[in-house]
């Protein structure tokens, strides 16, 4: 399906937290590139507000934000398809993934973060804004409600540290084991 509107006024109707633009781009499969977009950018802007950041660690976060945007996607997917699947819930990973792209949107005013004196405020207040926008797309592009969407929010994100905590102490046995090899030596 594709939309009439332009990426700009999608930008900006994903900023209003409209929810026919977070519907129109979990329909529009030609949308892809444009959450991709929304993502690199936001990234890119955000990095720039660190202190001495090379090209190495702005392409080693954008690496990073896109594997983080697929992981809580495939997270929020899962929950939301499964262990919190409302009445109506109708959705494909594609369409999840491009709304949540999209939900990226209001971060791209954290660059306005390294203004002196109200930085910090304009950073929290991007924060809560793109929570909100997370909400929004959850809700559309899985069919559920207000609330159910923050619960499969909550939920994936639980899920994500209880499997990185996995991971974590896995790789942490693996390296204790190998240290000891290693000084054993």
């Amino acid at each position: 399906m594709q939309s009439s509107s332009s990426f700009v006024e999608r930008i900006m109707g994903a900023m209003k937290l409209d929810p026919a633009t977070y519907e129109d781009v979990e329909h529009d499969e030609g949308a892809n590139g444009q959450a991709v977009i929304i993502v690199v950018a936001v990234t890119i802007l955000s990095g720039l507000a660190v202190a001495g950041s090379g090209g190495n660690r702005i392409i080693g976060s954008v690496v990073s934000a896109i594997l983080g945007w697929a992981v809580f996607t495939l997270a929020a997917y899962l929950v939301g398809t499964t262990i919190l699947k409302g009445p109506n819930t109708s959705a494909t990973f594609a369409g999840v993934f491009r709304a949540l792209g999209f939900a990226y949107a209001p971060s791209l005013f954290s660059i306005l973060g390294l203004i002196p004196g109200i930085g910090g405020l304009i950073a929290f207040v991007v924060a809560i804004w793109s929570l909100a926008a997370s909400v929004v797309a959850l809700r559309q592009s899985l069919d559920v409600t207000t609330g159910r969407a923050i619960g499969i929010a909550i939920v994936a994100v639980l899920a994500i540290a209880l499997v990185l905590g996995l991971v974590a102490a896995v790789l942490g046995i693996g390296i204790v084991a190998i240290d000891s090899v290693v000084q054993g030596a």
